[in-house]
């Protein structure tokens, strides 16, 4: 796969600033790829029509960080983007907390999101 750990990160911050600003639905909706599921960290896996729903119904984060981004190329057509991210309410907690994982897969010429896990990170 060309792309690169800047190219995947790209892509993972035009998906938080999505969250940021109200339209992940529409986002992750020209992104993620027909059959693609998304875990989170409480173990509940969504094909991307429930994805999708839970998106366009969640409240809007302030801001978010990603930290510590890992690279894995899974193949000529795929790779995965591992880092850790933060996001925030307007009171300035952080409402989540997680260790993420994102699966890349080109289709047709564009890159699509096959796979997105979260696992929320546990209180010291």
């Amino acid at each position: 796969m060309c792309e690169s750990i800047d190219d995947l990160l790209e892509l993972e911050h035009q998906g938080w600033r999505a969250q940021c600003d109200g339209t992940a639905a529409l986002f992750y909706g020209s992104v993620m790829s027909d059959d693609s599921r998304v875990v989170l960290g409480d173990g509940v896996v969504l094909d991307r029509s429930q994805a999708l729903r839970v998106m366009a119904r969640a409240q809007p984060w302030v801001r978010y960080e990603l930290a510590q981004p890992r690279f894995l190329s899974l193949g000529p057509e795929a790779a995965a983007l591992i880092y850790r991210a933060r996001a925030y309410s307007a009171d300035g907690e952080p409402v989540l907390s997680a260790a993420m994982s994102s699966v890349y897969v080109r289709h047709e010429g564009a890159l699509r999101l096959a796979l997105y896990q979260q696992s929320h990170e546990l209180a010291a």
